[in-house]
């Protein structure tokens, strides 16, 4: 029946724990459905044999553009090698795949770099995966291995990469070298979005290997930046990346036209220098400063004229705002600053009570909050205001 089946063009097979022999079967059901468009095996117990198979398998369904292997455990290093690997010696021609999920996976930066190397070997006509445009390796264990190798390798086997989602992953310094040196020989041409929250790249590391400088000019000669088509940039949550490493950073990025530049810098050590280099920076549309302890010494910055003149998304929660910090950044919207803005989060601040179940702020904004509130309803009502993180905006 489903291989007969022409109008089936996602296959997913929901909370069953299927192991190898299983999945193989199914492919082997499926393997000549060329109308096959997504395939999702997450969260099952495929294994190196699997995986193997499956890859082998990818080049019979030519429509086929995401596939989601996430939260394999069983797979590891092998299994994302033999993945690879299989791809590589099955197919004569890039697959069609555009998005590939692997999260969770067990994987070190060695297993990656073991499937990449036999990927993009001299015995294959390039790269079995140079249409990926999407890569999330999240969750993963690829702070333990070659990451300079790996993330190398990476970007020169993948050249259609546009988003690659590296959170959680323990990167450190040598992940911050590899893709800074594949971005200086050229690779990286379509990037648009670079994800690298919750990883450990330091202060030091930026300014002996990666980041700080050395990452400013290679993303400098990055075709992507040059062309203005590259948008993301997140770094939230590398505690260790301090206000120096930030600004050499978002220089780069001064010199746009294009309005389209997304910046995530929360959790980190902000200062001075990189909220004055923002200010500045006339491309910057979206800026997330969650979680960042310093937010409050720095608020007189953005209600300086002329300073963020494009944002349009601003998230200030969580930055231990008090009352007075609060009203500060209300008055600063009455006065016109930042005309552009159409949403700010300034939820879980001591400054701004809200009720635990409805989420709605309480207490304070009875009083000279409240007042403040009524007059951004009435001056700037296309302003939405973001009372908890996560919450729909309430509309002010």
């Amino acid at each position: 029946m489903l291989s007969s089946n022409s109008s089936l063009n996602t296959l997913s097979i929901g909370d069953n724990r299927f192991g190898d022999e299983e999945i193989i079967a199914l492919i082997s059901k499926v393997d000549k459905n060329n109308g096959l468009e997504q395939i999702n095996l997450e969260g099952k117990s495929l294994g190196p044999i699997g995986a193997a198979a499956l890859g082998s398998s990818l080049h019979r369904f030519s429509r086929l553009f995401a596939l989601t292997l996430s939260g394999n455990r069983r797979m590891g290093d092998d299994g994302v090698a033999s993945f690879f690997t299989a791809c590589a010696s099955a197919a004569k021609e890039p697959l069609a795949l555009r998005r590939l999920e692997l999260c969770r996976l067990e994987l070190s930066s060695n297993g990656l770099l073991k499937g990449l190397q036999f990927n993009g070997c001299a015995a294959n006509s390039g790269s079995a995966f140079e249409n990926i445009e999407t890569l999330d390796l999240s969750c993963n264990t690829l702070g333990v291995g070659a990451q300079c190798d790996a993330f190398e390798a990476l970007l020169v086997s993948m050249p259609a990469l546009q988003d690659i989602e590296l959170r959680d992953c323990g990167l450190g310094d040598a992940a911050a070298s590899g893709l800074s040196s594949a971005l200086r020989k050229g690779a990286g041409t379509k990037l648009r979005r670079l994800s690298l929250a919750a990883n450990k790249i330091s202060m030091a590391a930026c300014k002996i290997l990666g980041f700080g400088n050395d990452l400013a000019n290679a993303l400098s000669s990055c075709s992507a930046i040059k062309q203005e088509t590259f948008a993301e940039l997140n770094l939230r949550g590398n505690e260790g990346l301090g206000d120096d490493a930030l600004a050499a950073i978002v220089k780069v990025f001064q010199a746009r036209t294009a309005t389209n530049f997304k910046l995530d810098i929360g959790e980190t050590k902000v200062g001075v220098e990189t909220i004055q280099q923002l200010a500045h920076t006339p491309s910057l549309v979206s800026l997330s400063l969650a979680g960042c302890r310093s937010v409050a010494i720095l608020l007189p910055i953005f209600f300086q004229a002329n300073n963020y003149p494009s944002i349009e998304y601003l998230s200030l929660s969580n930055c231990d705002l008090g009352e007075d910090d609060v009203a500060h950044v209300f008055e600063g919207l009455l006065t016109g600053a930042l005309p552009l803005l159409a949403c700010l989060e300034i939820g879980a601040n001591p400054g701004v009570e809200t009720n635990k179940s409805s989420g709605m702020p309480q207490q304070n904004l009875d009083g000279p909050l409240g007042n403040l509130v009524l007059k951004i309803k009435e001056q700037r009502p296309l302003v939405d205001i973001h009372w908890r993180i996560g919450d729909s905006p309430i509309k002010q």
